[in-house]
């Protein structure tokens, strides 16, 4: 007897993915024979970050590699469902993206004034020694 119970999809953390792929291979074994393989050259580099969702991962990456093919075409399968989820992953990855970027643009305007006034309190120690 099979297990009935349904099986958790792992959590996952990926703070940044760096997505590369060159090439993709479809091979065809529907007809008898040897099979019809066809090999796209697509060279995908592509940063995403903040990636929580394993199902997000696995569309968000078939989509990538999908859209610089024509395998969708030569198998039937429909694009557009796993364009909405991908760029929903997407549009996530970029406003935490933007967040980050908004942090730490801040962080360095404080590092900066700190550093200023630093400097400021050290010039001043400075001229209180030279007076004579």
């Amino acid at each position: 007897k099979k297990d009935t119970k349904e099986s958790k999809a792992p959590e996952i953390a990926i703070d940044l993915l760096v997505l590369k792929v060159g090439k993709v291979v479809y091979k065809d074994y529907s007809g008898k024979g040897d099979p019809l393989v066809k090999e796209f050259k697509i060279n995908i580099n592509e940063k995403f970050e903040n990636i929580t969702d394993p199902q997000s991962l696995a569309r968000l990456i078939l989509q990538r590699c999908l859209l610089k093919t024509t395998i969708a075409n030569l198998t039937g399968f429909d694009l557009d469902a796993l364009k909405g989820q991908a760029s929903e992953v997407i549009s996530g990855a970029t406003e935490a993206a933007k967040k980050s970027a908004d942090q730490a643009k801040e962080a360095a305007k404080e590092a900066a004034d700190k550093a200023k006034k630093e400097l400021e309190g050290a010039t001043e120690g400075v001229k209180e020694l030279l007076k004579f």
